[in-house]
């Protein structure tokens, strides 16, 4: 009679199992809280940018004349999960050309975030006089 040849698995062999199965379920479960993060940073990004584009198509309404270089607005403040959201439209010069051809509408959106500080979005667009 043969004896037949059975392995068990060993302490070690059972331990190695464990500890992938471990590590495998920690970088799961870190997983979601960084695309929520990610998720509510992007959407923050979003705000500020749709912000940002209302104030220029406003800036963009309005007659060439009314843009005067130098002046600058503070725009409404907007609350949006929890986060407020302000900005400002400036008129300035573009370097090299004449403020009365040419000038350029300047929107900055500011709003803060846990752990990452203030942050910033600006846009900027060139508007020219049309001549009459």
């Amino acid at each position: 009679m043969q004896a037949r040849n059975r392995r068990a698995f060993t302490l070690i062999e059972i331990l190695a199992c464990f500890f992938i199965v471990a590590l495998v379920l920690v970088l799961l479960i870190n997983l979601y809280p960084m695309s929520y993060l990610t998720m509510r940073r992007g959407e923050h990004l979003l705000v500020a940018d749709a912000m940002a584009q209302n104030a220029l198509e406003e800036a963009r309404a309005v007659p060439y004349e009314s843009l005067l270089v130098g002046s600058t607005r503070t725009l409404d403040p907007l609350v949006r999960t929890g986060i407020t959201f302000s900005g400002t439209r400036r008129i300035a010069e573009v370097p090299g050309l004449d403020p009365d051809l040419c000038r350029e509408i300047v929107v900055q959106v500011e709003w803060t975030e846990k752990n990452r500080g203030i942050q910033r979005v600006t846009h900027r667009v060139t508007r020219s006089r049309v001549a009459p």
